[in-house]
């Protein structure tokens, strides 16, 4: 009896993690939407937003005005660096605002409670800053939550670099 119970209450728990997960990537998607949503209807929010952006991820040295225009030129016209499709993208002073959606695989516990490979979205903000005084392009996002961001912010800077080659 105690063994079912406890069997019960393990199903529980494995189910709610579950929900909760799955809640927590739907409110992701939709918290982009919503804020890239925000910017294109007032696009000084882009600005307010920008600074959030604070933690410089790369640099890249000897990139001139010329070739940072390039540079926006190039992202502005893609739909996607690599593996990262680009969900929206807009200028702000001497800097570039993105948007991005990956999708990974990830080991989880699925719906059925059983744990296996899962397939998740996860989106990232990155701002392209051009230092005209240095002669330099910064990358900034967010301080990473866990390993998994990391490794896509990581990978995205690696893409985002092959395109300026």
């Amino acid at each position: 009896m105690i063994k079912l119970i406890l069997f019960i209450l393990i199903a529980v728990v494995a189910t709610i993690i579950v929900i909760v997960r799955k809640f927590s990537t739907v409110a992701s998607g939709q918290s982009q939407a919503f804020l890239i949503n925000k910017i294109k209807r007032n696009p000084a929010r882009a600005h307010e937003y920008s600074r959030m952006l604070d933690i410089p991820m790369d640099k890249k040295p000897n990139i001139n005005l010329a070739a940072f225009e390039l540079i926006k030129a190039k992202i502005q016209s893609s739909n996607s660096i690599e593996n990262y499709r680009i969900l929206h993208s807009t200028p702000v002073d001497n800097q570039l605002l993105l948007f991005t959606e990956t999708v990974f695989t990830d080991f989880d516990v699925t719906f059925t409670g059983e744990a296996g490979d899962v397939e998740k979205k996860s989106y990232h903000n990155f701002l392209l800053s051009h230092q005209p005084e240095a002669n330099e392009l910064i990358i900034y996002s967010t301080m990473y939550a866990d390993l998994n961001e990391k490794t896509q912010k990581q990978g995205f800077l690696e893409a985002l670099m092959k395109t300026m080659v």
